[in-house]
Protein backbone atom coordinates (compact mmCIF):
# COMPACT_ATOMS: atom_id res chain seq x y z
CA UNK A 1 0.00 0.00 0.00
CA UNK A 2 2.92 2.03 1.07
CA UNK A 3 4.62 1.89 -2.05
CA UNK A 4 1.17 2.33 -3.96
CA UNK A 5 1.13 5.48 -2.42
CA UNK A 6 4.80 6.45 -3.04
CA UNK A 7 4.15 6.16 -6.74
CA UNK A 8 1.09 8.07 -6.88
CA UNK A 9 3.20 10.75 -5.29
CA UNK A 10 5.42 10.85 -8.12
CA UNK A 11 3.29 10.84 -11.04
CA UNK A 12 1.49 13.81 -9.06
CA UNK A 13 5.00 15.78 -8.65
CA UNK A 14 5.86 14.54 -12.42
CA UNK A 15 2.61 16.43 -13.84
CA UNK A 16 2.74 19.39 -11.50
CA UNK A 17 6.36 20.19 -13.09
CA UNK A 18 5.28 19.41 -16.47
CA UNK A 19 2.33 21.37 -16.49
CA UNK A 20 4.74 24.38 -15.35
CA UNK A 21 6.98 24.13 -17.61
CA UNK A 22 4.60 24.17 -20.54
CA UNK A 23 3.01 27.23 -18.93
CA UNK A 24 6.33 28.78 -18.89
CA UNK A 25 7.09 27.99 -22.73
CA UNK A 26 3.80 29.14 -23.44
CA UNK A 27 4.34 32.49 -21.59
CA UNK A 28 8.12 33.20 -23.24
CA UNK A 29 6.31 32.41 -26.37
CA UNK A 30 3.50 34.63 -26.07
CA UNK A 31 6.37 37.58 -25.32
CA UNK A 32 8.55 36.72 -28.43
CA UNK A 33 7.71 38.42 -31.67
CA UNK A 34 8.96 37.57 -34.81
CA UNK A 35 9.02 38.58 -38.15
CA UNK A 36 10.68 39.82 -41.33
CA UNK A 37 11.49 43.35 -41.97
CA UNK A 38 13.98 42.37 -45.47
CA UNK A 39 14.37 40.55 -48.16
CA UNK A 40 16.93 38.49 -45.68
CA UNK A 41 16.34 40.09 -42.76
CA UNK A 42 14.74 38.85 -39.74
CA UNK A 43 13.39 40.57 -36.22
CA UNK A 44 13.03 39.13 -32.57
CA UNK A 45 11.33 41.11 -30.19
CA UNK A 46 10.99 40.53 -26.86
CA UNK A 47 8.23 42.02 -25.28
CA UNK A 48 9.07 41.27 -21.40
CA UNK A 49 12.79 42.40 -21.60
CA UNK A 50 12.06 44.77 -24.09
CA UNK A 51 14.86 43.68 -26.40
CA UNK A 52 14.75 43.48 -30.32
CA UNK A 53 17.23 42.09 -32.21
CA UNK A 54 17.49 42.79 -36.01
CA UNK A 55 19.56 39.78 -37.88
CA UNK A 56 20.55 38.03 -41.58
CA UNK A 57 21.71 40.40 -44.30
CA UNK A 58 20.76 42.95 -46.37
CA UNK A 59 18.97 46.16 -46.09
CA UNK A 60 15.94 47.08 -44.22
CA UNK A 61 12.60 47.19 -46.04
CA UNK A 62 11.29 50.46 -47.24
CA UNK A 63 8.45 51.94 -44.36
CA UNK A 64 6.03 54.96 -44.46
CA UNK A 65 5.21 56.16 -41.17
CA UNK A 66 2.76 58.52 -42.22
CA UNK A 67 0.66 56.14 -45.09
CA UNK A 68 -0.15 53.19 -42.36
CA UNK A 69 2.66 50.87 -43.60
CA UNK A 70 4.52 51.04 -40.30
CA UNK A 71 7.25 49.00 -39.07
CA UNK A 72 6.04 45.50 -38.04
CA UNK A 73 7.07 45.79 -34.74
CA UNK A 74 5.34 49.52 -34.43
CA UNK A 75 2.55 47.71 -32.41
CA UNK A 76 4.74 46.84 -29.85
CA UNK A 77 7.10 50.22 -29.58
CA UNK A 78 6.29 51.21 -26.33
CA UNK A 79 8.06 47.95 -25.18
CA UNK A 80 11.24 48.28 -26.80
CA UNK A 81 14.12 48.97 -24.80
CA UNK A 82 17.06 47.89 -26.23
CA UNK A 83 17.95 47.26 -30.10
CA UNK A 84 20.84 45.33 -31.03
CA UNK A 85 21.77 45.22 -34.99
CA UNK A 86 23.94 42.82 -36.09
CA UNK A 87 26.78 43.62 -38.83
CA UNK A 88 25.06 41.71 -41.74
CA UNK A 89 22.65 44.49 -41.49
CA UNK A 90 23.60 47.22 -44.60
CA UNK A 91 20.97 49.86 -43.31
CA UNK A 92 17.99 51.10 -40.93
CA UNK A 93 15.28 51.96 -42.91
CA UNK A 94 13.16 55.24 -42.36
CA UNK A 95 10.70 55.70 -39.29
CA UNK A 96 12.18 52.29 -37.97
CA UNK A 97 12.28 53.04 -34.23
CA UNK A 98 9.75 56.22 -34.59
CA UNK A 99 8.95 57.66 -31.06
CA UNK A 100 9.78 54.54 -29.16
CA UNK A 101 9.95 56.37 -26.00
CA UNK A 102 10.77 53.74 -23.44
CA UNK A 103 13.97 52.83 -25.93
CA UNK A 104 17.36 53.96 -23.86
CA UNK A 105 20.40 51.08 -25.94
CA UNK A 106 21.11 51.25 -29.51
CA UNK A 107 23.87 49.30 -31.08
CA UNK A 108 24.38 49.39 -34.33
CA UNK A 109 26.48 46.90 -36.34
CA UNK A 110 29.60 47.57 -38.49
CA UNK A 111 28.56 47.12 -41.74
CA UNK A 112 25.44 49.62 -41.85
CA UNK A 113 26.46 52.16 -44.01
CA UNK A 114 22.80 54.63 -44.05
CA UNK A 115 20.34 55.32 -41.21
CA UNK A 116 16.86 56.81 -42.74
CA UNK A 117 14.95 59.71 -42.18
CA UNK A 118 12.88 59.74 -38.64
CA UNK A 119 14.70 56.52 -37.45
CA UNK A 120 15.01 57.35 -34.06
CA UNK A 121 12.73 60.42 -34.32
CA UNK A 122 11.54 61.79 -30.79
CA UNK A 123 13.11 58.54 -29.01
CA UNK A 124 12.99 60.93 -25.87
CA UNK A 125 14.37 58.21 -23.16
CA UNK A 126 17.91 57.84 -25.23
CA UNK A 127 20.79 59.24 -23.60
CA UNK A 128 23.78 57.99 -25.82
CA UNK A 129 24.28 56.30 -29.50
CA UNK A 130 27.59 55.12 -31.16
CA UNK A 131 27.24 55.74 -34.86
CA UNK A 132 29.97 53.25 -36.56
CA UNK A 133 32.35 54.82 -39.12
CA UNK A 134 30.42 53.00 -41.73
CA UNK A 135 27.54 54.96 -42.24
CA UNK A 136 28.25 57.55 -44.85
CA UNK A 137 24.48 59.16 -44.96
CA UNK A 138 22.08 59.96 -42.51
CA UNK A 139 18.47 61.20 -43.19
CA UNK A 140 16.34 64.17 -42.24
CA UNK A 141 14.86 64.38 -38.51
CA UNK A 142 17.04 60.93 -37.92
CA UNK A 143 17.45 61.70 -34.10
CA UNK A 144 15.41 64.96 -33.61
CA UNK A 145 13.67 65.40 -30.30
CA UNK A 146 15.94 62.70 -28.54
CA UNK A 147 15.48 65.01 -25.90
CA UNK A 148 17.73 62.97 -23.38
CA UNK A 149 20.48 62.17 -25.89
CA UNK A 150 23.30 63.82 -23.94
CA UNK A 151 26.38 62.63 -26.84
CA UNK A 152 26.47 61.46 -30.17
CA UNK A 153 29.13 60.97 -32.78
CA UNK A 154 28.63 62.05 -36.40
CA UNK A 155 31.12 59.66 -38.29
CA UNK A 156 33.79 61.08 -40.61
CA UNK A 157 33.08 60.43 -44.23
CA UNK A 158 29.39 62.10 -43.47
CA UNK A 159 29.16 64.88 -46.08
CA UNK A 160 25.81 66.16 -45.08
CA UNK A 161 24.24 66.69 -42.31
CA UNK A 162 20.43 67.61 -43.33
CA UNK A 163 17.26 69.36 -42.44
CA UNK A 164 16.18 69.00 -38.71
CA UNK A 165 18.80 65.78 -38.40
CA UNK A 166 19.54 66.88 -34.07
CA UNK A 167 16.61 69.42 -33.39
CA UNK A 168 15.24 69.89 -30.21
CA UNK A 169 18.14 67.50 -29.18
CA UNK A 170 18.23 70.18 -25.29
CA UNK A 171 20.52 68.01 -23.81
CA UNK A 172 23.09 67.77 -26.21
CA UNK A 173 26.43 69.18 -24.52
CA UNK A 174 28.77 68.13 -26.87
CA UNK A 175 28.96 67.36 -30.85
CA UNK A 176 31.93 67.36 -32.88
CA UNK A 177 31.34 68.39 -36.60
CA UNK A 178 33.83 65.83 -38.81
CA UNK A 179 36.04 67.66 -41.51
CA UNK A 180 34.14 65.30 -44.21
CA UNK A 181 30.84 67.76 -43.66
CA UNK A 182 30.52 70.16 -46.72
CA UNK A 183 26.76 71.03 -46.04
CA UNK A 184 24.71 71.91 -42.73
CA UNK A 185 21.00 71.97 -43.21
CA UNK A 186 17.94 73.56 -42.39
CA UNK A 187 17.31 73.76 -38.77
CA UNK A 188 19.79 70.95 -38.21
CA UNK A 189 21.02 71.83 -34.82
CA UNK A 190 17.54 74.18 -33.80
CA UNK A 191 17.21 74.18 -30.02
CA UNK A 192 20.44 72.55 -29.43
CA UNK A 193 20.06 74.74 -26.48
CA UNK A 194 22.19 73.01 -24.04
CA UNK A 195 25.52 73.31 -26.56
CA UNK A 196 27.80 75.56 -24.86
CA UNK A 197 30.41 75.52 -27.99
CA UNK A 198 30.81 74.16 -31.32
CA UNK A 199 33.51 74.31 -34.06
CA UNK A 200 32.92 74.90 -38.12
CA UNK A 201 35.56 72.86 -39.40
CA UNK A 202 37.18 73.98 -42.86
CA UNK A 203 35.39 71.92 -45.25
CA UNK A 204 32.19 73.55 -44.16
CA UNK A 205 30.92 75.77 -47.43
CA UNK A 206 27.53 75.94 -46.73
CA UNK A 207 25.08 76.65 -43.86
CA UNK A 208 21.06 76.66 -44.39
CA UNK A 209 18.72 79.39 -42.55
CA UNK A 210 18.17 78.62 -38.43
CA UNK A 211 20.99 75.76 -38.49
CA UNK A 212 21.79 76.71 -35.02
CA UNK A 213 18.88 78.73 -33.82
CA UNK A 214 17.54 78.62 -30.47
CA UNK A 215 20.59 78.36 -29.01
CA UNK A 216 20.71 80.45 -26.05
CA UNK A 217 23.91 79.15 -23.84
CA UNK A 218 26.23 79.19 -26.35
CA UNK A 219 29.64 80.65 -24.89
CA UNK A 220 32.54 79.77 -27.76
CA UNK A 221 32.03 79.51 -31.45
CA UNK A 222 35.22 77.52 -33.24
CA UNK A 223 35.33 78.88 -36.60
CA UNK A 224 37.62 77.04 -39.30
CA UNK A 225 35.98 77.34 -42.33
CA UNK A 226 36.97 80.78 -44.25
CA UNK A 227 33.84 80.67 -46.54
CA UNK A 228 31.47 80.30 -43.62
CA UNK A 229 33.55 83.60 -42.33
CA UNK A 230 31.48 85.74 -45.23
CA UNK A 231 28.11 84.30 -44.30
CA UNK A 232 28.17 85.07 -40.25
CA UNK A 233 26.22 88.48 -41.21
CA UNK A 234 23.13 86.09 -42.03
CA UNK A 235 21.44 85.78 -38.84
CA UNK A 236 18.87 83.21 -40.60
CA UNK A 237 21.53 81.27 -41.29
CA UNK A 238 23.80 81.18 -38.23
CA UNK A 239 21.13 82.53 -35.54
CA UNK A 240 21.50 82.35 -31.97
CA UNK A 241 24.83 80.79 -32.77
CA UNK A 242 26.23 84.45 -33.15
CA UNK A 243 23.15 86.15 -31.77
CA UNK A 244 24.53 84.64 -28.09
CA UNK A 245 27.80 83.56 -28.40
CA UNK A 246 30.24 85.10 -25.73
CA UNK A 247 33.31 84.24 -27.71
CA UNK A 248 34.57 83.53 -31.25
CA UNK A 249 37.47 81.79 -32.03
CA UNK A 250 38.59 82.70 -35.97
CA UNK A 251 41.10 79.47 -37.01
CA UNK A 252 44.44 79.84 -39.30
CA UNK A 253 42.12 79.16 -42.43
CA UNK A 254 39.98 82.67 -41.38
CA UNK A 255 42.01 85.77 -43.22
CA UNK A 256 38.99 88.19 -43.24
CA UNK A 257 36.70 88.80 -40.84
CA UNK A 258 33.30 90.09 -41.32
CA UNK A 259 31.70 93.24 -40.43
CA UNK A 260 29.23 91.36 -38.32
CA UNK A 261 32.35 90.50 -35.93
CA UNK A 262 33.68 93.92 -36.07
CA UNK A 263 30.82 95.32 -35.23
CA UNK A 264 30.00 93.42 -32.25
CA UNK A 265 32.98 91.97 -30.87
CA UNK A 266 36.17 93.16 -29.85
CA UNK A 267 39.93 92.20 -30.80
CA UNK A 268 41.22 90.06 -27.94
CA UNK A 269 44.51 88.74 -29.21
CA UNK A 270 45.48 84.88 -29.47
CA UNK A 271 44.77 81.85 -28.25
CA UNK A 272 46.07 78.36 -28.82
CA UNK A 273 43.11 75.36 -27.92
CA UNK A 274 42.88 72.04 -28.93
CA UNK A 275 46.25 72.34 -30.57
CA UNK A 276 45.22 75.05 -32.71
CA UNK A 277 45.81 78.50 -32.95
CA UNK A 278 42.62 80.97 -32.89
CA UNK A 279 41.95 84.93 -32.94
CA UNK A 280 39.39 85.17 -30.35
CA UNK A 281 37.36 88.40 -30.45
CA UNK A 282 34.69 89.05 -27.46
CA UNK A 283 31.10 90.59 -27.53
CA UNK A 284 30.77 93.99 -26.58
CA UNK A 285 28.83 94.54 -23.69
CA UNK A 286 26.71 97.68 -24.58
CA UNK A 287 25.18 98.26 -21.01
CA UNK A 288 28.78 99.47 -19.77
CA UNK A 289 28.88 101.77 -22.46
CA UNK A 290 27.48 105.21 -21.85
CA UNK A 291 25.47 107.52 -23.85
CA UNK A 292 24.78 111.20 -23.70
CA UNK A 293 23.18 112.30 -20.74
CA UNK A 294 21.31 115.41 -23.25
CA UNK A 295 19.98 114.87 -26.73
CA UNK A 296 17.64 112.86 -28.37
CA UNK A 297 16.68 109.27 -28.96
CA UNK A 298 18.28 109.44 -32.24
CA UNK A 299 21.18 111.52 -31.60
CA UNK A 300 22.24 108.83 -29.01
CA UNK A 301 21.46 106.22 -31.00
CA UNK A 302 23.86 108.17 -33.67
CA UNK A 303 26.60 107.86 -31.42
CA UNK A 304 26.24 104.47 -30.44
CA UNK A 305 29.18 102.02 -30.94
CA UNK A 306 27.70 100.04 -34.09
CA UNK A 307 27.58 103.27 -35.47
CA UNK A 308 31.01 104.04 -34.78
CA UNK A 309 32.88 105.37 -37.85
CA UNK A 310 36.18 103.71 -36.74
CA UNK A 311 34.71 100.53 -35.84
CA UNK A 312 32.50 100.46 -39.49
CA UNK A 313 35.54 101.84 -41.74
CA UNK A 314 38.03 99.12 -41.93
CA UNK A 315 36.28 96.48 -44.33
CA UNK A 316 39.35 94.81 -45.05
CA UNK A 317 40.73 94.15 -41.59
CA UNK A 318 43.08 91.18 -41.26
CA UNK A 319 44.55 88.99 -38.32
CA UNK A 320 48.10 91.19 -38.76
CA UNK A 321 46.44 94.52 -38.64
CA UNK A 322 43.58 93.81 -35.93
CA UNK A 323 46.26 94.56 -33.06
CA UNK A 324 46.89 98.37 -34.86
CA UNK A 325 42.71 98.89 -35.07
CA UNK A 326 41.96 97.69 -31.14
CA UNK A 327 44.91 100.26 -30.19
CA UNK A 328 44.07 102.75 -32.49
CA UNK A 329 40.38 103.15 -31.59
CA UNK A 330 39.05 106.16 -30.13
CA UNK A 331 42.00 107.34 -30.25
CA UNK A 332 40.63 110.56 -32.50
CA UNK A 333 38.51 111.44 -29.20
CA UNK A 334 42.02 111.27 -27.15
CA UNK A 335 43.79 114.24 -29.42
CA UNK A 336 40.72 116.30 -29.32
CA UNK A 337 40.64 116.90 -26.08
CA UNK A 338 44.43 117.75 -26.13
CA UNK A 339 44.27 120.18 -28.44
CA UNK A 340 40.94 121.52 -26.34
CA UNK A 341 42.97 121.53 -23.19
CA UNK A 342 46.07 123.28 -24.84
CA UNK A 343 43.79 126.27 -26.84
CA UNK A 344 42.13 126.83 -23.23
CA UNK A 345 45.80 126.88 -21.57
CA UNK A 346 46.69 129.73 -24.21
CA UNK A 347 43.38 131.84 -23.64
CA UNK A 348 44.06 131.62 -20.00
CA UNK A 349 47.73 133.18 -20.19
CA UNK A 350 46.77 136.04 -22.63
CA UNK A 351 44.14 137.13 -19.98
CA UNK A 352 46.75 137.14 -17.48
CA UNK A 353 49.16 139.18 -19.46
CA UNK A 354 46.18 141.81 -20.66
CA UNK A 355 45.02 141.95 -16.58
CA UNK A 356 49.08 142.78 -15.95
CA UNK A 357 49.55 145.02 -18.71
CA UNK A 358 46.35 147.39 -17.24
Amino acid sequence: MKKILSLVLVLVILISCTALTLSVSAENSASLIRGKCGDDLDFSLNTQTGEIIISGTGEMSFYQFYHSYNAPWDDYKDTIKTVLIDNGVTSICDYAFKKCHNLTSVTIGTNVTSIGKSAFYNCDSLTSINIPESVKTIGWEVFAFCSSLTSINIPNGITNIPLEAFQGCSSLTNITIPNSVTSIGDSAFFSCDSLESITIPSSVTDINRFAFGGWSNIKKVYIDSETISFNLTSLSACGDLIKYADSILLGENVDTVTDFVKNNYNYKGISYENGKEYTVYSKIDYNLISTPKQGTIEDNENHSPSNDDSILSSDNLTKENADTMSTTTGCGSSVLSDIIFVMAAIIGMGLIIKNKER
